[in-house]
């Protein structure tokens, strides 16, 4: 059963070793076939040579030296002499035909004696055979006039001889032969060894597969530890980005944010209370708040960054620690929504355009989901519905334009809360980001870092 299972998987070694017999086995199929036709020529060729030398046994052993003066004039008690001889030592199953030329092509002998006395014009392989003494073989054609005797016959195979009478005239022996002999002669021959050839290409085969399916079970263990090794290693680097997209947006961004919105709410209340002085020290750190989240971002690496964020947040705490009251939640993502309130509440001269990523947009609804387990209340001191002036769904429409990019997949600042801004201000821009999470738009070696870079750009 696990065999079957194993031969379904695509990329399974059974799979694969099934595909490596089969191709064997017809490898050495076409082999097979290939070197049966080649032994099937050699076994044909081995039998024309045969009948060759059996022509030339015949023509120079038995029929030229009982060749008489009575049988070159046409005697025919020198011709029935030569029947009995032919007859007795020549003609048997396979060869059905014998003639005796000479020279000038007259047919001076043959068991087929209507032959006899004919001349017919000798063409230029047996001329050559006949001056040679040379033996050679062809088809016969039956279409000629003197083989028109052995039209009966299916195909025949002609062996000529050149050879010499007694008294020296030149002669050529013809023996025809029944070419199915022939063939039969040449099948005998490569039946012997096919079958031992087939056997051990076969054997071969056979041994093959153990050695086949053992190198494919290690490549197979070979296959799966890479792949849990880039598995691991892909599940590490993933953590690590993590990791540091946590620390940057968690760390200085979120405590610097939190910082300006507090200060921000303190210069408010002196303002109310007639500490103009004081209110206006205030605003002039939320003022440097701003500058270290926005003014730098164009111009400095990202170590740079980090590092002159968390000294400004370090800097405006200790300062007006004494006017501080309230702390942002870690989880919270602050720095979008500081972004929409700045661009609605307190845009900054020269400003172009507002790009927030996942930004809490929404207090009310972020309060009643509970976002950052209950971040919102924490950063404002009580209910959103106290502070609408920090709340950017109920801000007026900022003059400049607003774009808003959010990941699909986060779970931290659902996508819900940039539908909600959009709804309350229909010219704002969304770019949901599919398939990214939270942190992923802040990770350089992130697919959602790409986008957020050329949204940024299409506001410069």
């Amino acid at each position: 059963m696990r065999l079957f299972d194993e031969l379904r998987e695509p990329q399974g070694p059974a799979r694969a070793l099934a595909q490596f017999v089969l191709s064997g086995l017809i490898a050495v199929a076409l082999l097979g076939i290939v070197a049966v036709e080649v032994m099937r020529r050699q076994g044909t060729d081995e039998a024309i040579r045969d009948a060759k030398q059996v022509t030339r046994l015949a023509g120079d052993g038995i029929v030229a030296p009982q060749v008489t003066k009575g049988l070159l004039r046409g005697d025919a008690k020198a011709i029935a002499q030569m029947d009995q001889i032919v007859r007795a030592n020549v003609i048997n199953g396979s060869v059905v035909r014998v003639k005796l030329w000479s020279k000038d092509g007259e047919v001076i002998y043959s068991d087929e004696h209507r032959l006899i006395g004919s001349k017919y014009e000798i063409g230029e392989e047996e001329q050559e055979a006949l001056e040679h003494r040379a033996v050679d073989a062809e088809l016969s054609d039956l279409a000629e006039p003197e083989n028109r005797f052995e039209r009966g016959e299916k195909k025949l195979l002609e062996v000529y001889l050149g050879t010499r009478a007694p008294d020296g005239t030149p002669l050529l022996f013809e023996a025809y032969q029944r070419f199915s002999s022939v063939s039969a002669s040449g099948r005998r021959l490569w039946l012997v060894f096919a079958p031992a050839l087939i056997g051990a290409l076969l054997l071969l085969q056979v041994a093959q597969i153990p050695l086949a399916w053992s190198l494919l079970r290690r490549i197979r263990r070979g296959q799966q530890e890479r792949e849990a090794l880039l598995h691991r290693a892909l599940d590490a680097a993933e953590n690590e980005r993590s990791r540091i997209a946590r620390d940057l947006h968690d760390g200085a961004v979120q405590n610097l944010a939190g910082v300006s919105f507090t200060l921000a709410a303190a210069a408010d209340r002196l303002e109310r209370s007639g500490e103009g002085d004081t209110a206006g020290l205030v605003d002039q750190a939320v003022r440097s708040a701003r500058s270290a989240l926005a003014g730098p971002y164009g111009r400095s690496t990202a170590a740079e960054r980090v590092r002159m964020l968390r000294t400004a947040a370090d800097v405006i705490e200790r300062r007006f620690d004494e006017l501080v009251d309230a702390e942002v939640g870690d989880t919270a993502s602050a720095g979008g929504h500081l972004a929409l309130w700045a661009a609605a509440a307190a845009p900054a001269p020269g400003l172009v355009g507002t790009v927030a990523l996942a930004p809490v947009a929404d207090l009310g609804a972020a309060d009643c989901a509970a976002l950052g387990d209950g971040a919102v209340r924490d950063f404002l001191g009580g209910s959103p519905d106290g502070r609408p002036d920090l709340d950017p769904v109920r801000l007026d429409t900022p003059d400049t334009p607003v774009l808003i990019v959010h990941g699909e997949w986060d779970a931290i600042v659902p996508a819900a809360q940039a539908y909600r801004y959009r709804q309350a201000h229909p010219r704002t821009e969304l770019d949901v980001v599919p398939g990214a999470g939270h942190f992923s738009l802040i990770d350089p070696l992130g697919p959602a870092w790409k986008t957020v870079c050329d949204r940024l750009l299409t506001m410069t």
